[in-house]
């Protein structure tokens, strides 16, 4: 009986190891699981910081180009402004110069000539 005893022992100490080996072996895969999901994430936090500088340096730019619009169309409108301020300024003289003309002439405000030159 006791060598019955003495393999049943055996047999539960290498059933025990065997247990412990495969508890290792599962230990070790999920460790190596693990530090391969820890690179991933490590890559992809380096990826995801690389795309938030790429489109901050987007947006910046197309801040710094909004701002050259909006000065360029300030410019602009300044100039317009000031044609059209130079254009009134010219009519104005030349109406000036035509009345006085006409009036040299003896013309009237209805455009018949009087006979003293002046407009009526």
């Amino acid at each position: 009986m006791p060598d019955v005893a003495l393999e049943n022992l055996e047999r539960l100490v290498r059933e025990v190891l065997a247990g412990m080996r495969l508890g290792l072996e599962e230990a070790r895969e999920a460790r190596k699981a693990a530090e391969e999901d820890r690179s991933r994430a490590e890559e992809d936090r380096r990826r995801a910081e690389e795309d938030r500088k790429d489109a901050r340096e987007r947006f910046e730019e197309v801040v710094r180009e909004a701002r050259r619009s909006r000065e360029e169309i300030k410019r602009l409108i300044l100039t317009v402004g000031k044609v059209g301020l130079g254009i009134h300024r010219t009519l104005n003289t030349h109406t000036a110069l035509l009345r006085r003309i006409l009036a040299r002439l003896g013309a009237r405000s209805n455009g018949r000539m009087n006979g003293r030159g002046r407009m009526r």
